[in-house]
């Protein structure tokens, strides 16, 4: 019914807040149907935005709002009604926002993401039966509904196809489509089963990033890998990277179809194999082997997952003033680092559970993004400051050394002058002549024999497939005989050596006089 062009409009449209727009116009319009033209609730960037998707300003004339469910200020939930046509709706469904900040982080992606784990429904899978409750006499005016969303958003979209029996949707959805949305715990497929294979046939997910391949996939249902791109596709100049890839702005789209492009295997190059692939296999299997977990063993990697990551924004807020500067407590934090870096070279087995530590809180930061900026500048400071201590240390160490020399030649001379016979004799006698230049010479001539000793060898080995059984044995004799000779390497080695002590003695001693 709609093409993936359409389909990633409608996941978009999503994102944006609605409601308070939507709410006034009907009231200052009098419109008893509650349908508002999408075109007339955007901003000018944001219908510009859509341009850059290839959805016409006719497409965003002609949809129309007819329902807004928002309850992210709660838990993160946000839906809306758009109708495309008399008879036909999507419900696009939000999904998880910027987890710099501290509600999105917690209400999408740990509520409702992280908590996917070892659950059978989250906060915002629960909110949409409450959706579906409040606005079931809407959806039942429509003959054919479209269910959609990306990220978390595709998940709600499958969570909804699902259960829609209970609220009387299951004819009316004809199609469910996520988009990179993520997959589901043991528990809520065991349980929900037989719903699941009468609605798989209308499903179809996407996917082309690690969270996209998170848990577990949903039985019978379509799942196509889709290729994406960094070129005409974006709406801005930053290239995808190992999180930014699960936008949907990179996804790669034939035009003339107007579809994605399916790819093999998890890249989004055939037969490729990079970090986005190990990423996405190693969240695949991560969250698998903790779905798959005894509960309380599970739930307890959750709740250790989500305290470090809630922790982490009290640690970055504590770490910076308002001016972006380290606080006394941020450079405390970056002291104790150096200190426990210290201890891993000084004591590293000591050092272990350091270093299990740092490295969990890392992989859960990272992974997530959520404190990208606090190690970049933690990172940033860190290197100044080994700078600032290396450069000091690096000055000193050298007034060190040169005053060590001096001190040593001072007494070397001393002694030289009064006691070393051979000094005297060398300050007497300036001028000392040494051929070095046969000592080389002599050592090419070795390196000559050496060649032609090698050369030899390469030649009786290629004599091995042209010699009958008879002079096997001759031939091999003559082989383990024949050869590179590791004594004239040392020799040649020891001749040129020993040119240049003697040409470094004739420097030092022509120095010191």
């Amino acid at each position: 019914m709609y093409d993936d062009l359409q389909l990633r409009a409608f996941t978009q449209i999503a994102y944006i807040d609605l409601e308070s727009k939507y709410n006034y116009y009907i009231a200052n319009n009098s419109l008893f149907d509650h349908k508002v033209s999408l075109y007339d609730l955007l901003a000018e960037e944001e219908i510009e935005k859509f341009e850059k998707l290839n959805i016409s300003k006719t497409e965003l004339k002609n949809w129309k709002i007819s329902g807004v469910y928002d309850a992210n200020e709660e838990n993160g939930f946000y839906a809306c009604v758009i109708e495309t046509s008399p008879g036909n709706a999507v419900v696009a469904f939000r999904g998880s926002e910027d987890p710099s900040k501290i509600g999105n982080a917690k209400n999408d992606w740990i509520d409702s993401d992280l908590k996917l784990l070892n659950s059978i429904s989250t906060t915002q899978q629960k909110e949409v039966e409450r959706f579906f409750a409040n606005n079931q006499d809407l959806l039942q005016k429509y003959d054919n509904l479209t269910l959609t969303g990306h990220s978390l958003g595709g998940n709600l979209a499958e969570y909804g196809t699902i259960i829609s029996e209970k609220y009387g949707l299951d004819g009316k959805i004809k199609q469910c489509y996520s988009l990179d949305g993520p997959g589901f715990s043991d528990e809520f497929i065991n349980k929900y089963r037989s719903q699941i294979n009468k609605m798989s046939s209308k499903m179809c997910h996407y996917r082309w990033s690690l969270v996209g391949n998170i848990l577990n996939d949903l039985p019978n249902v379509t799942y196509k890998q889709v290729g994406v791109s960094d070129d005409s596709n974006n709406l801005d100049d930053q290239k995808y990277n190992l999180f930014t890839r699960h936008d949907t702005k990179y996804l790669d789209i034939d035009m003339t179809t107007k579809s994605f492009k399916t790819v093999n295997g998890l890249n989004n190059q055939e037969n490729e194999f990079d970090l986005q692939n190990l990423a996405a296999l190693a969240t695949s299997y991560f969250s698998k082997g903790v779905d798959h977990m005894p509960s309380i063993i599970g739930d307890a990697i959750v709740n250790i997952i989500e305290s470090v990551w809630l922790s982490s924004y009290e640690i970055k807020r504590n770490m910076y003033d308002k001016n972006g500067d380290l606080t006394i407590t941020g450079k405390l934090v970056i002291c104790a680092f150096v200190m426990a870096c210290a201890e891993i070279i000084i004591f590293p087995i000591s050092a272990i559970s350091i270093i299990v530590g740092v490295l969990a809180f890392c992989i859960v930061a990272v992974s997530f993004g959520f404190v990208y900026d606090m190690i970049v500048r933690l990172i940033d400071y860190i290197c100044s400051e080994i700078k600032s201590v290396y450069n000091w240390g690096t000055e000193q160490l050298a007034q060190l050394r040169q005053g060590a020399i001096d001190f040593i030649n001072r007494i070397t001379n001393f002694y030289n002058n009064k006691f070393n016979i051979g000094y005297q004799y060398a300050s007497a006698n300036p001028q000392i002549k040494l051929d070095t230049y046969k000592l080389r010479d002599y050592a090419q001539r070795l390196d000559n024999v050496n060649k032609r000793a090698k050369d030899l060898d390469r030649r009786l080995k290629s004599l091995y497939g042209k010699i009958g059984l008879l002079d096997l044995f001759n031939l091999i004799k003559a082989d383990i005989l024949i050869g590179e000779s590791w004594k004239i390497s040392q020799c040649s080695a020891y001749l040129r050596e020993t040119a240049d002590d003697f040409d470094n003695a004739e420097t030092e001693i022509i120095r010191n006089i």
